[in-house]
């Protein structure tokens, strides 16, 4: 049998999606107090974070992904990096129509 986690612990977390709190950085460093607090080790990221990434098409932002990761590991947390495809950025919607779930007739 494969072993995946090599830490003798149980995986303790959740989804967290800081990309709604960027500015605000008290919000996210009591995020961090409160992981620590509930000994909670494993996190989700990223799964709605599309439109932070890529505010406009070809144009990337990873810092502030950087900086969670590394608070995160800073704290001994692990990270689970999700696809970031939960929501589209609106430009990608305005350009690409196609991507919609629905269309004029649903």
């Amino acid at each position: 049998m494969t072993r995946y986690n090599s830490e003798n612990r149980l995986l303790h977390g959740g989804d967290y999606n800081p990309d709604q709190w960027l500015d605000y950085p008290e919000i996210l460093a009591k995020d961090l107090e409160l992981m620590q607090k509930s000994k909670s080790n494993t996190f989700s990221i990223g799964m709605f974070a599309w439109s932070q990434l890529e505010p406009t098409e070809g144009d990337y932002h990873f810092e502030w992904l950087d900086k969670i990761m590394d608070d995160i590991y800073e704290m001994g947390g692990n990270v689970i990096l999700a696809t970031p495809s939960g929501a589209r950025p609106a430009w990608l919607s305005k350009k690409y129509p196609e991507v919609l779930r629905t269309n004029e007739r649903r």
